[in-house]
């Protein structure tokens, strides 16, 4: 089933990686690369409810070139590779981890951000969202 999924995820980002480049704002469009999308969170919702985070979490994403939908995701734990997702006003990052779950970023053209976290342990979900702001740096 996850080589299935995998398999399906990378056709997608094989098709979508044709699309052209599309900034969050506008001032994006003509924006130099290499750029990095920098994300605070500092709400937390589980099955448990929606939380206020002590300490911001924090998210940074690096896009090379624009035409590429390959990026970096920088986190607590350490570097992976993610794919971009772009689309008129927003922007989506994907990860797959090394046991098959599903990470997702998404941000709009406001700069907010939703992190959800699809994980499953066992035989059980884990699900989790964060919720914060973003900015962009060139």
């Amino acid at each position: 089933m996850n080589k299935v999924l995998l398999s399906l995820v990378l056709l997608l980002s094989l098709l979508l990686a044709s699309l052209s480049f599309n900034a969050l704002a506008a001032e994006w469009t003509e924006s130099p690369t290499p750029y990095s999308v920098v994300c605070a969170y500092t709400e937390f919702s589980s099955p448990d409810g929606l939380k206020k985070v002590s300490k911001p979490f924090q998210l940074t994403f690096l896009v090379t070139d624009k035409e590429s939908s390959n990026a970096l995701m920088i986190g607590n734990v350490g570097t992976t590779k993610v794919v971009l997702f772009t689309a008129p006003s927003r922007a989506s990052f994907l990860e797959i981890t090394n046991t098959g779950n599903l990470m997702t970023t998404a941000v709009d053209a406001s700069m907010n951000s939703v992190h959800s976290r699809n994980t499953i342990l066992g035989d059980h979900l884990v699900p989790s969202q964060y919720y914060g702001k973003c900015e962009m740096r060139i």
